[in-house]
């Protein structure tokens, strides 16, 4: 299982940091493990060509696929 780091706030949420998953072959495999530790939703801060560097060029389409909802915030 991937490091899932839940961030307590106040007032609560749902929040947490995981390091960026594995491209590739290994990115669904990934994915749904972090859908089965909790995440319901993936925000990525890569730029599309970051991501294309590192194997994650479909993750978008990929995290859905898998029951995820993917939002695309490049900075």
């Amino acid at each position: 299982m991937r490091d899932i780091y839940w961030i307590g706030t106040r007032p609560k949420v749902t929040l947490a940091v995981v390091s960026c998953p594995r491209g590739d072959s290994r990115l669904r495999s990934d994915l749904v493990e972090l859908k089965v530790g909790g995440i319901d939703t993936v925000v990525s801060l890569l730029e599309p060509d970051e991501a294309a560097w590192l194997g994650l060029g479909d993750d978008g389409l990929m995290a859905e696929e898998v029951g995820l909802n993917f939002i695309s915030f490049p900075i």
